[in-house]
């Protein structure tokens, strides 16, 4: 489980988010929504202790994130960001790269390590893309492949920065599958979003960031019954029952953003 506590981060003397108190926990799929610049993305690297920590303390596995190495932290946490760039790798090597927290220097890849790397490719879907260079993928294929990556890395945490940037609706609801089935396989995997709709649809936890805190943490249920997107974001939101039973929603502008903020600026 990765957690904090009265968390305030930033980068150099600028507040980007304010005591913020919140977890991830196994086997759930957390998501994280907000109107832009709303903090999410700091939060995210801030679990990944790259921005400054001003305040409070971030938790993994019950210990302080500053009493684990970098190593001890990437054999626990990977972390797939918006947009990397990763030359011209075939897909295979790029995806090895998620074992380096495992090698001693000089890297000496074992087996078990290439194993690993077959088996996530072939869990996302795309062994045939084994020797394809990293620059010819579409944008689906290469968001697969660094999901891979991170599958090889083997850690009980996923954190993803906007995975579905870029993909055409299949793609995203694809991607959205995988990430609910490794969070039904025990992983603790937290996504930043913009789709409403499949935040709502796929969450078990759905994180509301506004203006730099935290304006709502709870089940899909509980943040619909409260109203908070229609104040976050000045929505109205509907939801509806399908012919076949499943659910859909659908969103208006008009609910009056600013009237009845959940935060004021720090």
């Amino acid at each position: 489980m990765i957690s904090c506590e009265h968390l305030s981060a930033g980068y150099g003397r600028k507040r980007i988010i304010q005591d913020i108190t919140w977890k991830a926990e196994p086997g759930r799929l957390t998501v994280i929504i907000g109107p832009n610049g709303s903090g999410k993305s700091t939060l995210l690297k801030s679990l990944m202790g790259q921005t400054k920590i001003l305040d409070g303390q971030i938790f993994l596995e019950k210990r302080s994130l500053l009493q684990w190495s970098p190593r001890e932290t990437a054999m626990r946490m990977a972390y797939v960001p918006q947009s990397r760039s990763e030359g011209n790798l075939t897909v295979a090597r790029m995806v090895l790269h998620g074992r380096f927290p495992y090698l001693s220097y000089p890297r000496h890849y074992t087996g078990e390590d290439y194993d690993k790397v077959d088996w996530a490719l072939e869990k996302m879907g795309i062994p045939g893309l084994k020797n394809r260079l990293i620059p010819e993928l579409s944008g689906g294929e290469r968001q697969k492949a660094y999901l891979a990556m991170a599958l090889t890395q083997d850690t009980p945490v996923i954190l993803l920065d906007e995975p579905a940037t870029y993909l055409d609706i299949s793609w995203q609801l694809e991607l959205m599958e995988i990430l609910a089935g490794l969070a039904a396989e025990g992983k603790a995997v937290v996504a930043i979003l913009h789709d409403l709709g499949q935040s709502l649809k796929f969450a078990d936890r759905l994180t509301v960031m506004d203006q730099g805190a935290l304006a709502a943490f709870g089940t899909p249920d509980e943040i619909l019954r409260d109203q908070v997107l229609e104040k976050v974001f000045g929505l109205t939101v509907g939801r509806g029952v399908g012919g076949r039973g499943e659910i859909h929603y659908w969103f208006e502008r008009g609910a009056g953003r600013g009237k009845n903020p959940l935060y004021q600026s720090p």
